[in-house]
């Protein structure tokens, strides 16, 4: 559809009698224009302090229930819009915990990978730890459990080390 635009454009008439810079910002404007005709365009603000599971569902929600919330205290405590705030508040609280689920379930399963790599595996830790500084000694899968206690990894090191 752009290049049918293009072409169905009359450019002999448009550049007629125009100097080379006019004809360069008059081609511009015309391709601009044929472009924002067909490719929509959608501005997205990306806040790096949003936490990673935030998605445009919750963004979304949270602005409805806020919505709900003001149309609550405009109709003076309206036992319907109560129950719809409540409603919506759930929901939402619902949803978070749902994609914090399986944000955290989709990191562990990386990590839990064999074929993630050293560097991909401690930024994915340092992700989990969320800020906190890692452990020294990573977690140990033994018999496929995790070891996350220190005391346990220590005891685990020592019969190691002592069956050597």
């Amino acid at each position: 559809m752009i290049k049918r635009a293009a072409t169905q454009f009359d450019w002999e008439k448009a550049f007629s009698n125009l100097c080379i810079d006019s004809k360069i910002e008059t081609f511009n404007d015309v391709l601009v224009n044929i472009f924002s005709n067909f490719c929509p365009s959608k501005i997205i603000t990306c806040n790096d302090n949003d936490p990673p599971w935030l998605t445009d569902k919750i963004k979304r929600m949270t602005q409805d229930k806020d919505e709900a919330y003001r149309r609550l205290k405009l109709n003076n405590e309206d036992v319907f819009q109560s129950t719809f705030f409540k409603g919506l508040t759930q929901e939402l609280t619902d949803e978070i915990e749902r994609e914090k689920n399986q944000y955290y379930e989709n990191l562990s399963n990386k990590l839990n990978n064999p074929l993630t790599s050293q560097k991909k595996y401690w930024t994915l830790l340092k992700t989990l730890m969320n800020g906190k500084k890692a452990p020294l000694i990573p977690p140990l899968c033994i018999n496929n459990t995790f070891i996350t206690d220190f005391s346990k990894k220590a005891e685990l090191f020592n019969d190691y080390f002592a069956d050597q």
